[in-house]
């Protein structure tokens, strides 16, 4: 396997930095690293996953714009790479390791689902079936944001730089006047701790966790996986019913990002919330029908 300059490279020196620079973080950046992390999960929640993954619900053309610049600033590529390659994770878990970006059933296991499979560039025949995706993709879920989506893509370096790093510097320094190390430093920390949230669900959420939906698949449901990722903890229920907008069987329960969407929806912001229509201890099967959100 080639190892994957960029990506690897962008992944240990923002980790080596943070660590260097950890001793000049100062209490009165607790704020900004705890609701900067958590708009970048949200963004990454509700759009990477639920939104432009599954298409488990609808939004505006102005949400839409909201997500994709967030997102942008989590540094976790673009859309059109992060869904499609998540897309992958759900079609061959466990059916085809070498086409599942991070399969807990690498020879790796843990690791490589958390972290290394980002170290790696695709296979050839991993490349081929991503662009197949993709172009169902756009065919499908991604239709009515294609242009957006093409254009976050194509500017995808330069977004992630403005809002990972130039945007909130400028806008913490205004707002604080504190010194430019400790900033540094709070952006680091919010992007770190950022990155390991998102992956723990790749690992964490395939390793730990109940299975009372499926027992077909290695993903388990986790409330306090739930909690740390803003609702995305439930994913023997999401693996079993993947466009269900809530990620769970209910909204009784840690789903932030479920709260949001029904919120919004309320407010007229999102539509077509779609939910499976299924009770626990149905058999799952590959014909799962959904219904709306009333």
């Amino acid at each position: 396997m080639k190892l994957n300059i960029f990506s690897t490279s962008t992944i240990v020196l923002n980790h080596i930095l943070c660590f260097l620079l950890l001793k000049y973080i100062k209490p009165s950046m607790y704020k900004f690293i705890f609701v900067y992390w958590l708009i970048g999960c949200i963004s990454i929640t509700a759009g990477l996953h639920r939104l432009w993954t599954h298409g488990s619900y609808k939004t505006n053309k102005y949400i839409s714009s909201i997500l994709m610049l967030f997102s942008s600033g989590t540094m976790q590529n673009s859309i059109e790479e992060w869904c499609s390659n998540h897309r992958m994770h759900h079609r061959f878990e466990d059916i085809d390791i070498s086409l599942d970006p991070y399969s807990i059933k690498h020879k790796a296991g843990f690791l490589w689902a958390h972290i290394m499979g980002y170290f790696y560039e695709p296979t050839p025949n991993y490349a081929s079936m991503q662009k197949k995706i993709k172009k169902e993709m756009y065919d499908t879920v991604w239709k009515k944001d294609k242009k957006l989506i093409k254009f976050q893509h194509k500017y995808y370096i330069l977004l992630a730089i403005l809002m990972a790093y130039i945007i909130p510097f400028a806008f913490i320094k205004i707002l604080t006047k504190e010194d430019n190390i400790t900033i540094i430093a709070a952006i680091l920390l919010r992007l770190i701790i950022l990155w390991h949230t998102t992956w723990s669900i790749n690992s964490f959420a395939h390793t730990v966790g109940s299975r009372n939906y499926s027992k077909n698949h290695t993903s388990g449901n986790n409330h306090l996986l739930s909690l740390i990722t803003s609702g995305e903890g439930y994913h023997n229920y999401h693996h079993s019913f993947p466009k269900d907008y809530k990620c769970s069987e209910n909204l009784k329960c840690i789903n932030i990002t479920g709260w949001l969407i029904y919120m919004l929806y309320k407010l007229g912001f999102t539509s077509d919330l779609k939910i499976a229509k299924v009770k626990r201890g149905d058999k799952i099967s590959n014909n799962i029908t959904y219904t709306y959100e009333k």
